[in-house]
């Protein structure tokens, strides 16, 4: 059905979800909100390799930004450090925000569930999730 033919009572659907899986760049940060809710921050590193119109690979990283919360944060951020490869499922967020005069936006992926791609000590690694 074509996007003019939907009827207008039905709206769109809302779906915000991402997985993405890469290297921790940089030591995360583990910070706690006013509140007490537990923040894990850290950048994630993406490698994306292609054949260009020439027929040569090339290599390509993006980076993204993510965070988690809650008790989730506390115990990713004993097994996540520099250079873990993770998988990481949750959705992404927009935050604005103004520096002086200027208004900025930044889209970052918040963290619901997480695993740890290495194996720590001998043991496999285990999925965890916010709950």
């Amino acid at each position: 059905m074509a996007l003019s033919k939907v009827p207008k009572n039905l709206g769109m659907p809302d779906l915000n979800r991402v997985m993405i899986a890469g290297y921790v760049v940089e030591e995360p940060g583990l910070k706690y909100a006013p509140g007490g809710t537990a923040v894990l921050g850290f950048e994630i590193g993406v490698n994306r390799r292609y054949k260009n119109q020439a027929d040569e690979w090339r290599h390509e990283v993006s980076y993204f930004d993510v965070v988690v919360l809650g008790p989730l944060a506390e115990r990713m951020s004993k097994s996540v450090h520099k250079t873990t490869a993770v998988i990481v499922e949750g959705e992404l967020r927009q935050r604005r925000f103004q520096v002086g005069t200027a208004k900025r936006s930044k889209v970052e992926v918040v963290g619901r569930r997480m695993q740890v791609l290495e194996k720590e000590g001998g043991t496999e690694a285990k999925t965890t999730d916010e709950h």
